[in-house]
């Protein structure tokens, strides 16, 4: 009983390889002859013409004679119908026409990271999908590559990154060690792996210094160094309602990021005061600083009044305090007449 149980099943298997096989021979004959009619019709090389996947569901027969191809749509090339008519059976089938076009390969077996250059590249003429391929307008300069490659293989716009220049350590150096040109060499990385705080400019390597202790090889970025700014800064300490003069403050060089409002110059701060005590050596803020009184209540001040030559100037009391530019009351001694005035600077104002 065993024994014609597995003769059985050797003969049903038997009969699906065979049917199987069929099936295979006629899609490749299927195939075969729709390539053949097109590169006839077309005047193009069979490499040229792609047959979509064949859908499993379609039931390929044998044809006792070659299959008949057509296009069943006059304004497209992309489908084609396919015939076996002493059967009565037939089939619509997409098609991929690859145009003739030149692309690269590549000239050697190179490991990713590898700089290209033109001269690392093979122009050639294929017949496959110019899609995704690198051609021969996209070639630029500094190209990296972000995988291994081998010799004669097709160049593809996703093995290739566009370099960014950065700049590369060639000796350890320690925490606020100057940074000089010649500790640093520019090379070529993929944009992929590159952050814009690693695109230094070669002038940052003329006066900077290191925020922390870097090692060989390291990638620098802004962060691992520290720019010098020349600000103005308290040559001695500076208490509050103290005038900003050039006596008192200097220009030091600072390494690092200064605040937002720090002063670079001790232009246009005349007539200004300390807002708070400033630390001898302290960069100098817009926020450490006011506009200082130029007139105090009960000072005698200078009103000068008129135009050109009829120029008068008067001694006056001042009723109020006042700042550069704002307008104060005075008042005449003798006379006792208030006046409106603006302050010009220390016990000094004009007529309005």
């Amino acid at each position: 009983m065993r024994f014609k149980l597995s003769l059985f099943f050797l003969v049903i298997l038997g009969v699906f390889q065979k049917s199987v096989a069929l099936e295979t021979e006629a899609r490749l004959n299927l195939i075969s002859d729709i390539k053949t009619w097109v590169s006839n019709e077309l005047i193009i090389s069979e490499e040229q013409i792609e047959v979509l996947a064949l859908d499993r569901r379609l039931n390929v027969p044998q044809c006792k004679i070659n299959y008949e191809v057509s296009f069943p749509y006059q304004s497209s090339n992309k489908t084609v119908l396919a015939e076996c008519k002493d059967i009565q059976w037939r089939a619509y089938i997409g098609l991929t026409i690859n145009e003739e076009t030149y692309t690269y390969v590549y000239k050697e077996n190179f490991p990713a990271g590898t700089v290209l250059k033109q001269e690392d590249l093979i122009l050639t003429k294929t017949q496959v999908s110019k899609r995704g391929l690198l051609l021969e307008n996209s070639v630029v300069d500094d190209m990296v590559l972000n995988t291994n490659v081998e010799k004669d293989q097709i160049a593809e716009l996703r093995h290739i990154s566009k370099g960014k220049k950065v700049y590369k350590l060639l000796k350890d150096l320690s925490k606020g060690s100057q940074v000089r040109l010649t500790d640093v060499q520019q090379v070529i990385e993929s944009a992929a792996k590159v952050s814009k705080n690693q695109l230094l400019i070669e002038s940052v390597f003329k006066n900077s210094v290191t925020s922390r202790d870097l090692r060989s090889g390291a990638v620098l970025s802004y962060s691992d160094i520290k720019l010098q700014h020349k600000l103005l800064a308290a040559a001695k300490i500076i208490t509050p309602g103290q005038k900003i003069t050039k006596e008192n403050t200097q220009i030091i060089e600072y390494y690092g990021k200064p605040a937002a409002d720090s002063l670079k110059s001790i232009d246009e701060l005349e007539y200004m005061e300390a807002l708070r005590t400033i630390q001898s050596g302290n960069p100098i803020r817009l926020s450490d600083i006011k506009r200082a009184l130029m007139i105090k209540k009960g000072d005698s001040v200078l009103l000068e009044t008129g135009k050109g030559q009829l120029l008068i100037s008067i001694r006056m009391t001042a009723l109020e305090e006042g700042k550069l530019d704002d307008q104060v009351n005075l008042m005449n001694p003798e006379s006792g007449e208030t006046v409106r005035a603006i302050v010009t600077g220390p016990g000094k104002t004009k007529g309005i």
